[in-house]
């Protein structure tokens, strides 16, 4: 199996050099590795935290981690995704340098371990590269995986997969979201395994006290409630048709579709049949009488929580169910539709009374009328406090692994 990994890889990296003539993301992805990438400082008398980031959420995910050791480490980041290492590039505070992760390739994997020179790794959730996690072991650097989820089909578990777990195995540390993921974890791995929680709820409270680079003008009003419709695909937008156009009628309902595409924002229009008032066309986002706002630009959403009454998150119904931390910081009780199997804070937000599943039109209509009614602040508080209690315990077990 390990000669079939390194076959794949060697032809996906090849394939993608094929295509790349006439696909974008194929082409970023390898002209982004065909230059120098490292931008920062080389650390000075400071050893090396190489911390790991597969895309941008991770990199989110990832902060709380940079923020408490940046003093003590020089922090060298590296990512996967072009759309990781841009944004984090931009955003410079606490990190030292940055990086794209090599091709998995062993003699790549380590020349570029020796020129880093890491005293630890700490890897964000699921980047279980082989050659990178036995180069690292053979070299003596410990690593720590933050932030993992597990099921009991999870790929890592199956007999076929057993040397990439062997891989994974080697680490000194796993830190994992949930009482489920610890269990699992526990039988298949020999390394200390500890309950991280959610750790983006860290994450996200920091981003609530950091303003928007650009300054937002909201109008509201304290008897028009605010919906808001977070990450949403079409199929979201087709189960809240009937009762969405009721809402607009004594609520303002604010639309944040995932794809801001033109295209897309075209096809939520032909749904609801209608017209829709898009954010990039006025300087003020006004929330202070009955309708729906499309927010059709980016990155302002999470500042818009905080004028919302009830969030629904989308993605269940289609890819995947996306982050409702986000909402949840701002006491926001959560609706959330079709598959979420793969996100224990939302099981753990239903459990606590403060989010909803639903399976239909019926059904979300009558969450609306329970949550509006509702006042869950205190509830809401005690919860987040019991979950950053959870999440901060895990520095001393980082501390530890660092030490």
């Amino acid at each position: 199996m390990k000669l079939v990994y390194s076959f794949a890889l060697r032809s996906y990296y090849l394939l993608l050099k094929l295509i790349a003539p006439f696909n974008s993301r194929a082409r970023l992805f390898l002209n982004a590795r065909s230059k120098d990438s490292y931008k920062g400082k080389y650390p000075q008398g400071k050893e090396v935290l190489w911390i790991h980031c597969a895309s941008h959420g991770e990199y989110e995910t990832a902060k709380p981690i940079i923020s408490r050791y940046c003093h003590a480490y020089h922090i060298h980041l590296t990512f996967y995704s072009p759309s990781g290492y841009n944004f984090a590039s931009n955003n410079t505070s606490d990190w030292d340098s940055i990086e794209y992760l090599p091709i998995d390739i062993a003699s790549e994997v380590s020349t570029y371990i020796d020129k880093v020179n890491p005293t630890a790794v700490i890897i964000i959730q699921y980047e279980f590269w082989y050659n990178l996690l036995m180069t690292l072991n053979a070299k003596s650097i410990p690593v720590a995986f933050y932030g993992i989820t597990f099921r009991q089909d999870y790929f890592l578990f199956k007999p076929v997969i057993a040397f990439l777990a062997k891989a994974v195995n080697t680490c000194k540390l796993m830190l994992v979201k949930d009482e489920v993921s610890q269990t699992l974890a526990s039988q298949h791995f020999d390394c200390p395994v500890h309950l991280a929680g959610e750790v983006r709820w860290l994450s996200s409270l920091n981003n609530i006290k950091v303003p928007p680079t650009k300054p937002l003008t909201v109008t509201t009003a304290t008897d028009i409630p605010v919906i808001t419709l977070a990450s949403a695909w079409k199929e979201d937008i087709k189960l809240w048709k009937p009762t969405l156009i009721h809402y607009a009628t004594f609520c303002h309902i604010l639309i944040a579709p995932h794809d801001l595409s033109l295209e897309n924002l075209v096809v939520f229009e032909a749904i609801l049949d209608m017209r829709l008032t898009r954010r990039s066309a006025n300087e003020v986002i006004t929330l202070n009488s009955p309708g729906i706002t499309l927010l059709d630009t980016l990155g302002e959403l999470k500042y818009l929580y905080k004028y919302s009454a009830l969030s629904y998150i989308g993605g269940g119904l289609g890819s995947g169910l996306h982050n409702c931390i986000e909402a949840a910081v701002h006491l926001n009780p959560i609706l959330v539709a079709g598959d979420i199997t793969l996100n224990p804070e939302v099981d753990s937000l239903i459990a606590a009374g403060l989010a909803t599943h639903v399976n239909s039109s019926e059904e979300l209509d009558a969450a609306i009328k329970l949550h509006l009614a509702a006042n869950y602040d205190l509830a809401y508080r005690t919860y987040i406090d019991d979950q950053v209690a959870t999440c901060n315990s895990v520095y001393s077990a980082l501390d530890n692994f660092l030490n």
